[in-house]
């Protein structure tokens, strides 16, 4: 196992909170890594096939707006394969 930098939140450990009510420019912890900007990974490293590496998908939900991303479910959102 290795170290690496969460490929969601860029290793900043925080992500935009794009919740209904939040002030401009507010984040929370990131889903991918916890908050922690690494996570421990198989060595060696390798992106997650269903995100390319991003921690995010398209929401494709019915009614979600247009553009609207939710968390990998290949990876759960840390950007690499398990």
């Amino acid at each position: 196992m290795t170290m690496v930098q969460c490929g969601r939140c860029k290793g900043s450990g925080k992500i935009p909170n794009n919740s209904w009510g939040a002030p401009p420019g507010a984040t929370q912890p990131c889903y991918g890594c916890g908050g922690d900007g690494s996570v421990n990974v198989a060595n060696p490293p390798t992106p997650c096939g269903n995100c390319h590496g991003s921690g995010h998908v398209p929401n494709n939900s019915t009614g979600a707006p247009p553009g609207t991303t939710q968390p990998c479910c290949g990876c759960g959102g840390s950007g690499w394969a398990r």
